[in-house]
């Protein structure tokens, strides 16, 4: 190294030996101010933290209230759901189905009602099985010389005649069978009476002349007139097979078939039940 370079670096060294010199004697001057205010800012920092901290804490425990609440609420929507619940329950096991109960045996008593209705709206009427068909007849005439032919008329009836409203042919049964020349039946005549007292007298059997070969029912109300028929087809069986008597009952709505042993007077009519 040169004598020139040592000396530069010594004159560095001096002036950078003067110089810390002279920061040493600002800093001691202005230290304690620098650390006051360092301490103060230190201080605003903490108080800051802890208000914020605070204002967390705050928040947080309102969170806390609002999820009690809130858990609170649930508890009681579900308390309040299962309390529903168990209603329609009961509701639907045993209050439904005791409504529909009531509705069903209230519709059967207007069902029934209305049938008692039409039945007597039919009172006065007959229908009348084997009456022989003309081409182009009047059905009237033809009833009042089946009545004066095949039945025990007396002289008051026939000074009077029968006075019948309303007579024609029904349409013929799909269950008609044709006889052993492929004949069908004669269509049944239904005849309305003007008085009851000539439906009664022509609706009875016994005032028939023997030999008569005519079947006289009740009319009725098409679903009792085929439980009628039903049951006429099971009496023929009963007669054939078991050599029973037999008889068809119509009591209010409902239609019967009742059977007992032949002449036998002194036994009680049973009725027939279907063995389903």
């Amino acid at each position: 190294m040169s004598d020139d370079t040592r000396s530069d670096d010594k004159v560095t060294q001096q002036v950078r030996n003067s110089s810390i010199a002279g920061d040493s004697d600002v800093s001691n001057s202005d230290l304690k101010q620098f650390m006051l205010d360092m301490r103060k800012e230190m201080l605003d920092m903490k108080n800051d933290i802890l208000s914020k901290l605070t204002e967390n804490q705050q928040d947080i425990k309102q969170i806390k209230d609002d999820l009690t609440t809130v858990r609170s609420t649930l508890n009681d929507v579900e308390q309040a759901t299962s309390f529903h619940a168990q209603r329609l329950d009961d509701i639907e096991q045993k209050k439904v189905p005791e409504l529909k109960a009531e509705m069903d045996k209230k519709v059967q008593l207007l069902e029934e009602k209305l049938l008692l209705l039409e039945i007597h709206d039919r009172k006065r009427n007959l229908l009348v099985y084997g009456v022989e068909e003309e081409k182009n007849e009047d059905t009237k005439m033809v009833m009042l010389d089946v009545w004066h032919h095949n039945y025990s008329c007396s002289e008051e009836q026939l000074e009077r005649g029968v006075v019948m409203t309303s007579c024609h042919r029904l349409p013929q049964s799909r269950h008609a069978r044709c006889d052993s020349d492929g004949k069908l039946p004669p269509r049944p005549v239904i005849v309305r009476f003007g008085f009851d007292s000539d439906r009664a007298f022509f609706g009875n059997l016994n005032n028939m002349k023997r030999g008569c070969k005519l079947r006289v029912l009740d009319d009725l109300p098409p679903e009792m007139k085929r439980e009628r028929g039903r049951l006429a087809s099971i009496a023929y069986n009963i007669r054939k097979e078991q050599h029973q008597s037999t008889k068809i009952v119509v009591a209010g709505t409902k239609v019967s078939l009742q059977y007992k042993p032949r002449n036998r007077p002194d036994l009680d009519w049973k009725t027939y039940k279907d063995s389903n």
